[in-house]
């Protein structure tokens, strides 16, 4: 995941690092106080529940890498609420819509409070991205 600036000239890959796992990113989000989120699609085999949501912090200059969440099966686009206390995420083959609930830190709760499948897409295209606008609605992709 290279790291360019504004002129285009590289900076380094993120995922080039000793602490960082090795990660398969799918779609990426900022918070207010610069931390990047990540997906971890992890989509061979797709069946298996080997994918994630990970956080590279800007206080680290992003070498520090935290694992938010595992066992997700194929988890696709990714986006935080407006007042940042939820972050969104998709799984494309399950086409599940995930909810986490985050602490102060933003970091996600305890797995039974904190994630929480809030919808099921039904038919045959599968959730790909997602935004959430200002109001807090999450916008769902939906790619054949």
């Amino acid at each position: 995941m290279p790291v360019i600036t504004a002129d285009g000239k590289f900076i380094r890959d993120l995922l080039d690092q000793p602490n960082v796992p090795k990660l398969v990113p799918n779609d990426i989000c900022f918070d207010s106080k610069g931390d990047l989120y990540v997906t971890n699609f992890k989509d061979v085999p797709a069946y298996n529940r080997d994918g994630g949501l990970y956080k590279f912090t800007e206080s680290s200059d992003y070498t520090e890498c935290i694992e938010l969440c595992t066992g997700m099966m194929t988890p696709n686009g990714v986006g935080l609420s407006p007042d940042e206390t939820i972050l969104w995420s998709s799984e494309s083959i399950p086409n599940d819509i995930v909810r986490c609930q985050l602490t102060p830190e933003r970091l996600i709760t305890t797995f039974f409070e904190g994630i929480k499948r809030v919808y099921h897409c039904n038919g045959s295209d599968v959730c790909d991205s997602l935004k959430v606008d200002d109001q807090g609605n999450v916008y769902v992709e939906e790619a054949d």
